[in-house]
């Protein structure tokens, strides 16, 4: 869990706001982290969708089951 959102961090500040493009965010379904059914798509996809938003960046969430 830690290592996952590490590397989301570290992709959040290693992307610049230099684009208009929305930012994609994938994941496969690992509840309760990520799921289509969970509350808010799961905990990680809310934390990071939050994130996201907070630093004014423009996204789509994709969810990819098994």
């Amino acid at each position: 869990m830690k290592s996952l959102l590490t590397v989301l961090l570290i992709s959040l500040f290693s992307i610049g706001n230099v684009t208009a493009e929305k930012l994609k965010i994938a994941a496969n379904s690992w509840a309760p982290f990520v799921g289509e059914e969970l509350v808010n798509k799961g905990f990680s996809t809310d934390l990071v969708t939050n994130i996201l938003i907070k630093a004014d960046y423009d996204i789509l969430c994709h969810g990819h089951g098994h």
